[in-house]
């Protein structure tokens, strides 16, 4: 399982292993940060420890086990021996050992307890994966208790919005006042903070930099400084004033004065995209910077088009090293060396690849597909592999489809929300961090290479400056212009954002962004006004379409509209109608189902009333379901011919295929419907259909958090909302899961053939048992899980009747021998289908696996290339394969 805390946080994510028993390793990552947890039935056994909060010698201070004078003396005989600290003080007769081994239970949970404060991290649990040597080194025990750790962190993070809304960044500069110096440092005395004497707050320094020097863990420390802010003992510096600190330290050549105050001009909001990348290239081009050949960093959270302008400043100044963006488990990371270019990017939500950008370069003819095709078919090599080595395309070709994937994921930073940037000048690495992800790099030793990745940049930084927010609105007014009466521009008919475009047209957005802007520059297309956005708002409200409402209020505040007027809109619908401000980013947990039982899945969702859509799909079928505050729904869109007609205009392709259906076609009824409102037939019908989802075995989950379509919230006729008696519903999914778990260990696997006993046990079946359209499929040719697929019944049902002919005797599975004939009956006959099923039947029952392995490598071969072969014949010019 795999998910940003965004989406399930780490408190739900421990209740959630807790109630289910489970065990196994949890990672935890947070930029470059990594934590490793050890749980055995959802309790703690033990942890990884990275880094350090809270220095064990600050900690036996602060519980007065220990004086400074002590500890120093403790240090300076560290540095001579390089023995353990604790050792030393235990050695020394300065601690007992029990002491020792209190304040190390107290490190290992304060830095527990930290990470339920990484707000962009994300999670990976292998379960039932624990490492012999922690099993030995805790002998089994827990070393803390879930629910413990859990209370703890959910009394810190209440009063941590508190301290955020106090202070937003602790990037920023703070000054005490002069008369409140005193009472300051006597209050952080009084907490036995060892680094109280050593505070700074003289307005020239982060509180980041005073939270290191404190000796202090990090939400104590907060809390204090939060105190302070409140009563105004503690203020923070103007923009204006840092903006000169700024000037002087570049004067001075002070590098790291420079980054820090860069770091929290950054994170001010009052700093636009454009300041935001003079500042930096005033900063990379300063004399301090450019002698550093090495070493020097910076990071801050900000917008992701300050993140692009950074970037941009960064390229433009020709500067090596490793420009890094993460949020919530996304994490991009560009390589700029002294010869190529790298990028590595890794992401929940999707596997990156560059097939589809392979359509952009080469002159592909319908034979080169059809080779391509056979080739893959037969070998399984890759793209790469049989594209290059197949020569049908060059490597030049390739490497033009490379560089137009990593452009993508760089002006994809874009649009993201709020990302932490990070910058480490140096010539970087040639590899990527971790081995999962996407990783390319291309050469530019040619001029013309980083020319165009040059005029790509410029071209996307005229963009963000035209159109600031997916949210805005644009409106079709040529002017004096003559236009043709069918201009796709005519589209933009102001009275929908530029996401809800993107999303009609299912185009991607750089395609879409790119559009758009051609459109502005030929005049064709602008921006509403202020009056314009004001009563298309009022006539939303007026319709009770409360959420686009809230869309025109922020598309109006990117726009640099009227911000008092609109945010006091956009406060009265929040108040009005709880909405509440989207993320423009998705936050994901995924799974696969035979890890996880889906309804503990389902359970968690509802208990913690969650809002999303959760995705279900085996690689072939797709299910979605719909969670409201916990409610559970489904949806049906009926998608109208405009979006369809719009994405042609656009990208030049074929029209896309309709969105699948899910209530099939009997249902005519339009809006908000519930199950009492369903003939119970079709009731029956869909849900059915859900509880079969549920047993797809392969099948992946994904839940993407707080993001819910557009449509959800409509009142259009074209869209049906079905709300599920919730309760009811998950009852029975648990239920079915459990007999399907049940049924399982009859069936180990779906490959098993059965026969029956003779032809009177035959009779008997269909006689006590109906279903003949099913008992005719049991004959010795058709597997188990064959049997389901063509028959259309649920996996229960099915698997179900097997188990009840089973315990009466009437059938039985087919013995080796019997197998093998058959397998050499299916390929005398050139039935390789049939041969294929025997020969993986036949290695559940201890045949050779060499042998048979090989056999079934030929006959699965075979298949391969019949079926090559007939999709060539049917289709050449289907270019799908691609994508």
């Amino acid at each position: 399982m795999r998910g940003s805390v965004r989406t399930l946080s780490l408190s739900e994510l421990f209740q959630f292993l807790l109630a289910s028993g489970h065990s196994g390793t949890l990672e935890v990552y947070h930029g470059v940060q990594r934590k490793t947890i050890y749980l055995r039935s959802g309790e703690i056994l033990a942890t990884t420890r990275d880094r350090s909060l809270a220095r064990l010698g600050d900690i036996l201070i602060r519980q007065n086990l220990l004086s400074e004078e002590n500890l120093e003396v403790a240090l300076k005989e560290q540095k001579e021996s390089s023995e353990r600290i604790g050792d030393i003080l235990v050695k020394r007769g300065l601690v007992q050992p029990q002491d020792i081994t209190t304040a190390l239970r107290k490190q290992h949970e304060e830095e527990l307890i930290e990470l339920f404060f990484w707000e962009d991290a994300f999670f990976q649990f292998a379960k039932d994966n624990l490492p012999d040597h922690i099993l030995e080194s805790v002998d089994g025990n827990a070393m803390f208790s879930t629910q413990n750790i859990c209370m703890e962190a959910a009394r810190r993070l209440d009063e941590w919005s508190h301290i955020n809304k106090l202070i937003p960044s602790t990037k920023q500069f703070y000054r005490v006042r002069d008369e409140c110096l005193e009472s300051t440092i006597k209050t952080f005395g009084e907490l036995n903070a060892p680094g109280a004497d050593k505070l700074v707050l003289n307005g020239q320094t982060s509180l980041e930099s005073q939270l290191e020097v404190l000796g202090l863990n990090r939400f104590d420390a907060m809390t204090s400084f939060a105190e302070l802010v409140g009563k105004g003992d503690l203020q923070p510096v103007a923009f204006a004033e840092r903006r000169m600190l700024l000037a002087k330290a570049l004067h001075d050549k002070e590098l790291d004065d420079s980054l820090r105050i860069l770091e929290s001009l950054l994170e001010d909001d009052v700093l636009e995209a454009e300041e935001a990348e003079a500042l930096a290239v005033e900063v990379f081009s300063s004399a301090a910077f450019v002698q550093n050949t090495s070493g020097v960093s910076f990071g801050a959270r900000a917008g992701g088009r300050m993140a692009l302008a950074l970037f941009i400043a960064l390229f433009k100044q020709d500067l090596l090293g490793t420009f890094t963006v993460r949020e919530s488990g996304h994490e991009l990371s560009v390589f700029m060396g002294k010869a190529f270019l790298a990028m590595w990017s890794t992401d929940p939500e999707k596997t990156p690849n560059v097939g589809r950008y392979i359509l952009k370069v080469g002159r592909l003819t319908e034979d080169d597909i059809r080779r391509a095709q056979e080739l893959k078919a037969m070998t399984g090599k890759p793209l790469q592999q049989i594209l290059l080595g197949g020569g049908i395309l060059t490597r030049e070709e390739w490497s033009r489809a490379l560089r137009e994937k990593i452009l993508e994921e760089i002006v994809d930073m874009f649009f993201w929300k709020r990302p932490h940037i990070e910058f480490v000048k140096g010539e970087p690495s040639q590899k990527p961090p971790r081995s999962d992800g996407l990783f390319l790099k291309i050469s530019y030793m040619k001029s013309s290479v980083r020319s165009r990745i040059w005029h790509l940049l410029r071209k996307w930084r005229r963009i963000a400056e035209r159109v600031p927010s997916e949210k805005v609105i644009f409106k079709f007014d040529p002017g004096s212009t003559k236009v043709s009466p069918d201009e796709p521009f005519a589209l933009f008919t102001g009275n929908r954002t530029v996401e809800d475009l993107i999303r009609l047209t299912k185009a991607g957005r750089q395609e879409f962004y790119q559009f758009l802007y051609r459109g502005m520059d030929r005049g064709l297309v602008r921006q509403l006004t202020e009056q314009e956005y004001g009563a298309f708002i009022d006539a939303a409200v007026a319709d009770g379409r409360h959420a686009d409402a809230h869309n025109a209020c922020l598309g109006a505040l990117a726009s640099g509209r009227n911000t008092t007027y609109f945010q006091q809109r956009i406060t009265q619908l929040r108040d009005a109608h709880m909405l509440a401000e989207e993320t423009e980013k998705k936050y994901t947990l995924t799974g696969n189902l035979e890890d996880f039982n889906i309804a503990e899945v389902l359970q968690s969702l509802n208990s913690h009333k969650h809002s999303g859509t959760l995705r279900i799909s085996d690689g072939e079928r797709l299910k979605h379901i719909y969670f409201s505050q916990g409610e559970v729904f489904l949806l049906n869109i009926d998608r109208r011919e405009e979006g369809d007609a719009f994405l042609d205009i656009i990208l030049g392709k074929e029209t896309v295929q309709q969105t699948e259906e899910i209530f099939g076609g009997d249902l005519v009824e339009r809006g908000f419907i519930t199950e009492g409102e369903l003939s119970t037939q079709l009731l029956d019908q869909i849900k059915e259909e859900l509880y079969e989802t549920f047993l797809w075995g392969s099948a992946k989950f994904q839940f993407t958090r707080d993001k819910l379509p557009p449509e959800f919230f409509s009142n259009s006729k074209e869209v049906t909302r079905l709300a599920l008696n919730t309760d009811a519903f998950l009852l029975e999914a648990v239920r079915r899961i459990n007999e399907w778990d049940e049924l399982k260990t009859l069936f180990p696997n779906q490959d098993v053939i059965y026969v029956f006993r003779d032809f009177e046990a035959k009779m008997e079946g269909v006689k006590h048992w109906g279903n003949p359209e099913v008992l005719y499929l049991i004959d010795g040719k058709h597997s188990l899980g064959e049997i389901q697929r063509i028959s259309g019944r649920s996996k229960l049902e099915i698997y179900g009747l097997f188990r009840d002919l089973a315990s009466d005797g009437l059938v039985r599975l087919m013995s080796l021998n019997e197998v093998l004939e058959s397998a050499k009956e299916a390929e005398g006959r050139g039935d390789s289908k049939v041969a294929s099923k025997c020969y993986k039947f036949a290695l559940t029952l201890g045949a050779d696996k060499e042998e048979f392995e090989q056999r079934l490598d030929v006959a699965e071969t075979q298949i391969a290339e019949d079926e090559s072969r007939a999709a060539a014949e049917e289709t050449s010019s289907d270019e799908s394969w691609l994508l």
